[in-house]
């Protein structure tokens, strides 16, 4: 950080006064390259190192100078761009600096010749292996590769990766993750277009050594879930009602016990008739509690046991079955009954 301050004021005068053997560029372009240079060391200072690579890159591009090209490499380094940094730090290092260069330029070279050197461990690889028609057109990350650079180690860097091929209307894609310092092979299978059936996959090795596919498999569909859905609804249900019964008729009998007390030979007296409506009123709420309670129970868990567990044309050719059972619930008057019919 120290250099590149320094580097920041020294190069506003060393763009102005840099040898022509450096670059041949007009006073315009200099200028214009001088005011990119301060932002870029600005933005760098702050932290906005993608920024900062941006301006430090156009500036390069109208004024060489080997301290633009340092800033670059390192806001690269600062955005884990590896590999783009490491070819800049080379730049720096396989320029010849003439005689007359600026401290600032011999500076730069020399701190760019330490700090490459520390890329190497930070940078990863893959081999990228394409079966298929000749002469594929393959994408790492959206930007076109050579063919030359396939089947052999490509330097990346770490993290996530999209490879894409395609030749003769036959395409294939894979993605891959590796981590600094290692190495990982992807291969693409090239299908046709017009042939590749709709959930065609393609694999890729990853580092772990696990395959990963890139076709997507439909959610197998239960048939049976809606009808283990009521199910469990109407054992809900039907438990409630047996414990509605269950207290209301531990009420009733409570009310009974007093009522017998005081009406000897069931004739109760006329004070006695709000209680006795008390108690008929909670015995019959205890009963219906108690019979629908139960058969909502009982129909929950028919259907719960008879739910299907598979596709219906499946289970009638394996299971012999025309139609699938029927559970119902019939209430009337003075009757509730549950049944099933196969």
């Amino acid at each position: 950080m120290a250099l590149l301050c320094r580097c920041s004021l020294v190069l506003l005068v060393a763009l102005a006064w840099a040898p022509t053997a450096l670059a041949q560029a007009s006073e315009g372009d200099t200028a214009t390259a001088r005011a990119l240079a301060k932002e870029a060391f600005a933005a760098y200072d702050d932290g906005e190192f993608a920024k900062a690579a941006e301006l430090f890159e156009r500036a390069e591009k109208l004024h060489y100078a080997p301290t633009l090209l340092l800033g670059l490499a390192r806001s690269q380094v600062k955005l884990g761009q590896y590999v783009e940094a490491r070819e800049n730090y080379h730049r720096i290092v396989n320029h010849q600096l003439p005689a007359g260069a600026s401290p600032a330029f011999r500076e730069a070279l020399e701190t760019a010749k330490a700090e490459v050197a520390t890329l190497d461990d930070k940078i990863a690889w893959v081999i990228i292996i394409v079966q298929g028609p000749a002469n594929p057109e393959v994408a790492l990350d959206g930007t076109a590769i050579s063919t030359a650079s396939l089947s052999v180690k490509r330097a990346v860097n770490p993290g996530m990766h999209k490879v894409t091929a395609e030749a003769s209307g036959a395409r294939g894609e894979s993605t891959f993750v590796v981590r600094a310092g290692e190495s990982t092979e992807v291969r693409l299978t090239l299908q046709s277009v017009a042939n590749a059936p709709a959930d065609s996959e393609t694999e890729a090795t990853t580092p772990s050594g696990t395959t990963s596919t890139s076709g997507d498999e439909p959610d197998a569909v239960d048939p049976g879930a809606t009808q283990r859905l009521l199910g469990f609804l109407a054992l809900g249900v039907g438990g409630a009602g047996v414990a509605v019964g269950a207290i209301t008729g531990g009420i009733a009998m409570g009310q009974h016990s007093e009522l017998s007390d005081v009406c000897p030979n069931e004739q109760c007296p006329l004070a006695q008739e709000s209680d006795l409506d008390a108690y008929n009123t909670t015995s019959t709420v205890s009963t219906v509690g108690f019979v629908a309670g139960g058969a909502l129970a009982a129909l929950g868990l028919v259907l719960v046991l008879t739910a299907p567990s598979e596709p219906e044309e499946q289970a009638s050719e394996q299971h012999g079955l025309t139609t699938p059972p029927l559970a119902e619930l019939r209430i009337g008057a003075g009757q509730i009954r549950a049944s099933l019919r196969f």
